[in-house]
């Protein structure tokens, strides 16, 4: 296998995971906030730890050690993401008056965290991000000044880690609908690079992996309203039923990042194969990403793209739109009569048709919605309540006014922290440091963005080690449907 080929798929660590650190004053919260509706997707694993805080100090941290993989090849760049939900307000009104606070330290490049402000909570948010040039280990930890009015939650972290020469470490990984391992039949559409889905009735996915267990996520769009069926089966077993549910009637926007069904624990890691067939016959089975527990790190597949017009053999139930038979009358030979009327040609014309025209109906209704989000995100200078907890900017009225649909970038949070060190109180600045003060509601010259040193700062106990020079960074990595975070002025 060349070294071109050689790709990782993402690594979940969920909050529960052995392998992170928690210090003190983190609590396990089980909270789902539905307000009204998950618009934004469920937490992971149905849980998160919460920071309440001592009042106005840095004193919940967390420690995870990213883990080393030997390298014997030309090395690939690897990065690490930590996802929480987002409780983060605005105090006074300003953009830059902000509770709770955090900072993320990442192998002793310091900064601060992006400032914004969300008037609801939304599952998934990134917190920090890094990326890092060489094959580790590297540390993260992360510092929470949380309080009981404004608590700090972190959900889950994601690491696209090194290729793993020995194939020995299978975590639960994020496997994209673009991943190798797909095959869709010819009834499937991509939408805006980011989501398949279908509309037709006996549409097929098929999916061949390793892993114990899957965790289907898509979305729940504005229209077709009604819900719908689709069944999903494992190495050819019996068809398992479940719903899509259509969107709820008062709700505002598309339901994102929704878990639309999960398996029960499989007997081995396999190989084995996913076979999801969609019966309709209203809102439409789509396709985000899955969670493969117990899943392959190494992409043996990225050498291919998903196969769109594959063929997709057994498993699931037959597809409605697909059945075989004679079209129209036969004579006793079983030729086709000319005397006859191809009734079935005709209705498998009109159908075909009817379909097409619904897809044409959507398409066009979606690129009107995205194009009139972009022109009012242009027009207006308050950021929406789905920008990032970093990014700066007010929430509008709206509590859920839909975000614009471009992509986000995530910041970049390199900071170095030791175990050792006492807590630092939000807004002191360390003796002898050339770092700004931490962000208060009173200080809010912090820089957006920083990219890694190459040396780790010498920092005395109690003290906060100084940021490198701040700049943005339009090759970030994007995160679809999220606002991304606007170019700093300088």
């Amino acid at each position: 296998m060349t070294t071109s080929s050689r790709r990782t798929r993402l690594a979940v660590i969920d909050d529960t995971d052995p392998s992170i650190t928690w210090g003190s004053y983190w609590d396990t919260s089980r909270e789902t906030f539905e307000y009204p509706y998950n618009y934004w997707g469920q937490i992971y694993n149905g849980s998160q730890h919460v920071n309440s805080g001592q009042g106005n100090e840095y004193v919940g941290w967390l420690e995870y050690i990213f883990r080393e993989v030997s390298q014997s090849y030309a090395y690939l760049r690897s990065a690490i993401y930590v996802y929480g939900t987002s409780r983060i307000y605005n105090v006074t009104g300003t953009p830059t008056d902000v509770e709770p606070l955090w900072i993320c330290l990442f192998d002793g490049e310091p900064s601060q965290p992006l400032q914004g402000s969300t008037r609801q909570p939304i599952n998934g948010y990134p917190l920090c991000r890094a990326t890092f040039d060489d094959n580790g280990p590297h540390n993260l930890t992360l510092l929470a000044a949380g309080t009981s009015s404004y608590p700090f939650y972190v959900d889950y972290i994601e690491v696209s880690p090194p290729w793993d020469e020995t194939d020995t470490y299978h975590p639960t990984v994020r496997l994209g609908n673009q991943d190798g391992g797909w095959t869709y039949d010819s009834n499937w559409y991509k939408y805006d690079n980011y989501t398949m889905y279908t509309l037709n009735s006996g549409a097929q996915a098929q999916l061949e992996f390793n892993g114990t267990k899957v965790t289907w996520v898509g979305i729940i769009p504005q229209y077709p309203t009604g819900p719908s069926t689709a069944s999903w089966s494992i190495d050819g077993s019996d068809p398992v039923e479940f719903e899509i549910p259509g969107i709820p009637s008062d709700a505002t926007q598309e339901l994102n990042f929704q878990q639309l069904f999960e398996t029960p624990r499989l007997s081995s890691r396999g190989p084995h194969t996913l076979v999801v067939t969609y019966d309709g016959p209203s809102v439409p089975l789509t396709l985000d990403y899955l969670f493969v527990e117990n899943g392959d790190v190494n992409n043996y597949q990225s050498s291919r793209t998903a196969t769109i017009g594959g063929t997709i053999r057994g498993g699931g139930k037959s597809g409605g739109g697909s059945s075989g038979g004679t079209s129209g009358g036969t004579n006793g030979s079983g030729a086709m009569s000319s005397q006859e009327t191809p009734v079935g040609a005709i209705v498998g014309g009109t159908v075909g048709g009817v379909v097409f025209l619904a897809v044409c109906g959507i398409l066009v209704y979606l690129f009107l919605r995205r194009r009139n989000a972009k022109q009012k995100a242009a027009t207006t200078d308050l950021i929406p309540p789905f920008a990032t907890p970093m990014s700066t900017g007010n929430a509008p009225s709206s509590p859920h006014s839909p975000p614009p649909t471009s992509g986000m970038y995530y910041p970049s949070q390199m900071v170095e922290y030791s175990r050792d060190q006492r807590p630092v109180s939000a807004g002191a600045t360390p003796t002898g440091s050339s770092m700004v003060s931490v962000p208060t509601t009173t200080n809010s010259n912090v820089p957006i963005l920083y990219t890694p040193g190459s040396a780790s700062p010498n920092v005395s106990p109690g003290q906060l080690p100084s940021p490198t020079t701040p700049t943005f960074l339009p090759d970030q990595v994007k995160h679809p449907r999220i606002p991304q975070y606007p170019e700093p002025q300088h």
